[in-house]
């Protein structure tokens, strides 16, 4: 299914995000 592989990219997009944050926030 190409949507579910768009959802997965945009789910690990996401969290590659909020790990940048969370790392940048406990710097």
């Amino acid at each position: 299914w190409q949507a579910r592989a768009d959802v997965v990219k945009l789910l690990k997009n996401l969290k590659k995000e909020l790990t940048i944050l969370v790392v940048s926030h406990d710097l």
